[in-house]
């Protein structure tokens, strides 16, 4: 369907409205064909009326929470479409109805408030006023982190005449001889250690030895802001896994420091390869009390971004602007944000960063963002992450969306159910899902993309075929290969002739391994395996499809797993193991 065609179904102010500022449909269509797409199905569902009415507003608040435009990150014509539907109902809310709508409060006002929008609808006679919000008596609404759980104390047993009694501890009865509450006393006895000894005789200097001079408020204790966490630009000098935990890294960061990098664990060894780490710029907590992590203290936290479908479906780092500098402060926009002092440690029992880390969100645009809550308005508004004014980005490479380029000696051929790939080394094909779509955008290069990129599904498989396509061209020009080591008091290997012949699949070729059993191990060496066995302790694989070579080289490992006491077995590339001690009886 067409912008005009779709404009034509909205009512009739609003069709009008639409038409005077986007000039008949020639503007706000969309800057590529995928945006005007967006902006056409969100035209239909406003004409339908899905989703404007007076019984899903709240949902429509949600749609709106993450979002500054609705079909893409600037303004186009399904925008203009959606506040003039948005306009009777809104003008019909009380003050205390639209405090509960904050996004949706938030987005009418933004597009409102438009030039262009303001100009057509007073050429209207009158039918989309512009709507004012009072925002200087909007009630504050603040953000509390969750309580802690504390455990409660056991009532004590005690053992009386030989029988054990279990007592409740009793109730203390009001003193009578102090008006002081409890409180107010250990603040004072806090306050006299702090201030001199006040002097018998009651002189000047005595009372002010008490402590209770004019003294600035402790910045702790007011509310929880952004402002009071330390971010930092960081620069990845060095990064290895932890010794003792899997899924830990260690990393070396400089942040501009005159003592040198700061050491800093971080769980991201699942979800971002440790290449993707080396020499990265990143944006860092530096404030937070340092923790032990199985026996490495770390000094920061490095700040990601999570997918919106959770951990499984990716995590990125921060993206800083290229010209930053490690130790460049980073703040949200606003003086009141740029000039405020991080704390120079956070309390952890204050629940300071627990409570502000909820609103750190990520644009539609890319842009790492704080969702506050405006004082006194309660009004969702973004405050974009900055330093020196320049807004940063989250790193958006995702691996589905990137270009494939491939050597000129390789041969890509398409169908509707699969792909070919031929090159130097052989020809394989690789199976396609219906909604998969390959295109060649200029020479040597293959674009993968799919129907709806809404769809999990869609999504997963997305990833996962253009993974597989990358290897394949991998495969087919350079080949694959994995050592694997056979470590152990008398094991060896040699490669032999196969009896057999080519015959089971077979290339002619057998494994002769000793590990330790009372027989040797015989393999044979399947047709597309190619073997090398440089040393007695090593064998070298080469395949032209990764898969297969990870099944026969898994299938070597499993004649004698690598064990964890003595660390005798067979060891696949660069595999590991971490020693456990024998238990003493």
């Amino acid at each position: 369907m067409s912008l005009h065609s779709a404009i034509s179904k909205l009512r009739s102010p609003v069709r009008d409205l639409v038409l005077a500022v986007t000039r008949d449909g020639q503007e706000l269509s969309g800057q590529n064909e995928a945006d005007e797409k967006e902006v056409v199905g969100w035209i239909e569902k406003t004409s339908q009326g899905k989703l404007v009415n007076e019984n899903n507003l709240n949902d429509l608040d949600t749609l709106l929470l993450p979002k500054t435009y609705i079909a893409t990150n600037y303004l186009t014509a399904a925008d203009i479409a959606l506040y003039g539907e948005l306009h009777p109902f809104v003008a019909k809310l009380r003050s205390s109805e639209y405090y509960s709508v904050p996004s949706l409060t938030r987005y009418f006002d933004h597009i409102q408030s438009g030039a262009a929008v303001r100009a057509s609808a007073e050429s209207l006679d009158g039918a989309f006023k512009q709507i004012s919000f009072d925002f200087n008596n909007a009630p504050k609404l603040e953000r509390k982190a969750e309580p802690s759980k504390k455990k409660e104390k056991t009532p004590k047993i005690s053992v009386d005449g030989g029988a054990n009694k279990t007592t409740t501890p009793k109730a203390e009865e009001p003193s009578t001889s102090s008006s002081v509450p409890p409180a107010d006393k250990q603040k004072e006895k806090k306050e006299k250690r702090k201030g001199s000894a006040p002097e018998a005789d009651g002189s000047k200097e005595g009372k002010k030895g008490g402590g209770s001079g004019g003294k600035a408020p402790v910045v702790e204790d007011s509310e929880p802001s952004p402002s009071m966490i330390d971010l930092r630009v960081g620069h990845i000098i060095d990064v290895i896994k932890h010794p003792d935990a899997d899924g830990l890294y260690v990393e070396q960061i400089d942040l501009g420091e005159e003592s040198g990098p700061r050491t800093v664990v971080s769980g991201l060894v699942n979800y971002i390869p440790i290449e993707q780490m080396q020499d990265k710029y990143l944006v860092a907590v530096c404030n937070l009390k340092p923790a032990n992590m199985r026996g490495v203290k770390s000094f920061a936290m490095v700040l990601c971004a999570t997918s919106k479908d959770g951990k499984d479906a990716g995590i990125e780092l921060i993206q800083p602007p290229a010209n930053s500098k490690p130790g460049d402060r980073v703040y949200f926009e606003g003086s009141e944000y740029e000039n405020a002092i991080p704390l120079a440690q956070l309390n952890p029992k204050k629940k300071i960063f627990e409570t502000v880390q909820p609103g750190f969100i990520t644009l539609d645009t890319k842009e790492a963002a704080w969702a506050f809550l405006t004082t006194p308005s309660i009004f969702s508004e973004w405050l974009r992450f900055c330093i020196s004014s320049t807004p940063i980005y989250r790193n958006v490479s995702i691996i589905g969306r990137e270009p494939i380029k491939y050597p000129p000696s390789v041969t890509i051929s398409p169908s509707a159910t699969q792909v070919t790939i031929t090159g130097p080394l052989g020809t394989t094909t690789i199976p396609l899902k219906e909604y998969m779509k390959i295109e060649f955008p200029v020479q040597d290069t293959m674009k993968i993309s799919v129907e709806n990129s809404t769809e999990k599904l869609q999504r997963q498989m997305w990833g996962t075929t253009r993974t597989l396509i990358s290897n394949a061209i991998t495969g087919m020009t350079e080949g694959f290969s994995v050592p694997i080591f056979l470590v152990g008091v008398g094991y060896r290997v040699a490669l032999e002739e196969d009896p057999r012949g080519t015959t089971d699949g077979g290339n002619g070729q057998r494994l002769n391994m000793k590990l330790g059993y009372s027989h040797s191990v015989l393999v044979p060496i399947p047709s597309h395996i190619k073997a090398e066995v440089p040393s007695a302790t090593k064998i070298v694989l080469f395949c032209t499809d990764k898969h297969l070579l990870g099944l026969f080289a898994a299938k070597i490992r499993g004649y004698r797993k690598p064990e964890p006491y003595k660390g005798k077995g067979v060891f696949v590339g660069n595999e590991t193991i971490r020693i456990k001690s024998v238990k003493k009886k």
